[in-house]
Formats: structure tokens, sequence, C-alpha cells
């Protein structure tokens, strides 16, 4: 039984249906990225996370892993930022890692109840703490504990507002998304 669900979470068909849905999902990504709202040092609002949870509960732990590298690169590339920092693209690669694992397969109820999980594990573990680590550690946050504790806050304050996002319309994408490709979920 382990093993089959193990499979199942390892497990993609390359098909032109889900290649191009995945593209799709990585220029969302990247367009929601691109539209950042900056607020002070360390401070970014923006809505990106979407693409992956769709991505996540889709497609599951692995596309989800590679589209938010791509995305990482990409976006990195297209706004001129210098060269990728291979410690976040490794975070950007966990972060998608974590939302296929909590949400491939989860319909329903239970899929806005796990991206809640998700969204609330991606902002204290991703962002607060090993985003914040890595922006300290290569010198573009100070390492003081006013920065972390202002890295603690943004996450504080984005956490709820996301996570209801999230929970209310992650469920309705992918009943779109069945509808449309005319996937009858298990």
């Amino acid at each position: 039984m382990a093993e089959k669900t193990i499979k199942r979470f390892f497990h993609f068909k390359f098909t032109i249906q889900n290649l191009v849905t995945l593209g799709m999902l990585l220029a969302t990504f990247i367009v929601l990225d691109y539209l950042t709202i900056k607020v002070g040092e360390g401070f970014k609002f923006n809505l990106s996370f979407i693409a992956v949870a769709i991505s996540g509960a889709l497609y599951g732990p692995l596309p989800t892993a590679l589209l938010c590298v791509c995305g990482d690169l990409f976006g990195v590339i297209l706004t001129g930022g210098g060269a990728p920092i291979w410690q976040l693209t490794v975070t950007a690669a966990l972060t998608g890692l974590l939302y296929g694992f909590l949400l491939f397969g989860r319909e329903g109820k239970n899929l806005s109840v796990f991206a809640v999980i998700a969204r609330i594990a991606d902002s204290i573990i991703i962002t607060a703490l090993l985003n914040t680590g890595v922006l300290m550690w290569v010198g573009f946050l100070s390492p003081t504990l006013p920065a972390f504790l202002s890295r603690l806050a943004k996450a504080a304050v984005e956490m709820p507002i996301y996570s209801v996002l999230l929970a209310f319309v992650l469920p309705q994408i992918v009943i779109l998304h069945h509808k449309i490709y005319n996937i009858n979920p298990k």
C-alpha cells in the first residue's frame, strides 16, 4: 500500500495537456512573482504561491518542485536580478515539494484544509526560517534580531490572508481544471 502511494506521488504523465498546463502555470508564476509589492526591507507580497499550489494539487511534488526551480531561475533572468542564489533556488524546490506532498490528489474540503496547512508551513518553514536564513547568510538582509523579527512579522501578517485566499480559490480552480479536461476524481 505504501509503495503504491509513493509511486503515485512521483509518477507524472508526460502528455501535451500536462506540459501545456504546467507551462501556463510557470508563466503565471513568473508574472505573479514579477507583480510583487515591495514594502520596506525584506517585505514583499505577491500571489505566485497560487500557481505553485495549483501545480501541487494537480501534478504532485516533483513537477511542482521543477516549476518552482524554473520560476525562480527565469524570474531572476527576466528581472535582471543578477546571478541566481542557489540556496534560494533550493528553498524554491522545497516549496514545490511541500505543496505537492500536501495537496496532490486532494479534493473539496480536504483540499481546502491542506491548502491552509501548506500555506502555514510555507510561511513559517520556508519564508520565515529558510529564506530569511539564506538572505542573512548571503548578505541581502542584516543578520540581526530586528531583521529576523521583521521577517517573522511579515510571515505572521501574510499567513492568514494567503491561507484564506488559497482555501477558497484552490478547490474552485481544481474543479474547473477537472471540468475542462473531463477528469473524474477518484
